[in-house]
């Protein structure tokens, strides 16, 4: 297991340890889950239950779990390599791949809109309104 994989705070933002990971997996329920599991011991997940926002080949596409048949364009994403990712205090996850394509997520008023959860206990969660909570990894 890597020593670089931690959470980083700035000021506006947390950096999430995903890049150069390779999206290896989606689930689709209520929510979409996006995979990353390479390497296995770094296995880390992101969880966005609302809508959100997909810019990938110059389209942008607004997506959503709840209508399950509007996210065929994300699984363009499929081995896509992360390039950053970005947890912004005021709530907004993004996504950048090095590929060009982009993800982002916004908070929703009412409910947890997205969560990424990680190896030795990592947890960021976007709360109502756009509040994260952290949990930071264990340190090796």
């Amino acid at each position: 297991m890597s020593e670089n994989y931690q959470l980083i705070e700035n000021e506006d933002y947390w950096i999430l340890p995903l890049e150069d990971k390779p999206v290896c997996r989606f689930l689709v329920d209520s929510q979409l889950t996006i995979e990353f599991l390479e390497p296995e011991s770094e296995r880390t997940i992101i969880v966005i239950g609302g809508e959100f926002n997909l810019e990938i080949d110059s389209k942008e596409y607004v997506l959503s779990a709840e209508k399950p048949t509007t996210l065929g364009p994300v699984f363009a994403l499929y081995r896509a390599t992360v390039a950053s990712a970005l947890a912004f205090k005021s709530g907004r996850l993004e996504v950048r791949f090095a590929e060009g394509a982009k993800i982002s997520a916004t908070p929703h008023s009412d409910f947890e809109s997205w969560h990424v959860t990680g190896a030795r206990g990592l947890c960021v969660v976007c709360r109502p309104g756009g509040d994260l909570a952290i949990w930071k990894p264990e340190p090796l």
